[in-house]
């Protein structure tokens, strides 16, 4: 986990936020969750041609939260220092008692979408370590 950005943006916001994320970091796919008020967001982003995949929750948060149990525990998800000195360890650590849970349900998509760039058949031509999620 390189970076992470929290708060409340408007739907114009958003677009140029994920935008500026899109062309820092050139990511293999960029998740975005598939609810009522983000389709459009999604729709558009994909219109504008940035690498939008639209993931549906499954279960509750708790579930959710409970497939990273393994990640985490391995060392299979690593951190960078900026990410160590926020609240995003204090979330977790507090999960379910922290006042919001929103970068658990993050991180637990990206560690799914992970999990199935890894276990798929390799690209012809694309080394696994070019996909960064």
């Amino acid at each position: 986990v390189l970076d992470e950005q929290r708060g409340h943006w408007n739907y114009v916001d958003q677009k140029i936020r994920l935008k500026a994320i899109n062309a820092e970091y050139h990511p293999h796919v960029i998740l975005i969750e598939d609810v009522a008020y983000q389709r459009a967001l999604i729709t558009d982003l994909q219109h504008d041609g940035l690498p939008i995949k639209a993931v549906k929750p499954d279960g509750d948060k708790a579930a959710r939260a409970s497939r990273l149990s393994g990640p985490l525990a391995a060392g299979k998800v690593l951190f960078s220092e900026k990410i160590l000195t926020s609240d995003f360890i204090n979330e977790f650590t507090a999960f379910p008692n922290w006042a919001h849970d929103d970068r658990v349900d993050a991180l637990g998509y990206a560690v799914e979408e992970l999990r199935i760039i890894i276990t798929a058949p390799p690209l012809a031509g694309v080394a696994r370590e070019r996909l960064p999620v």
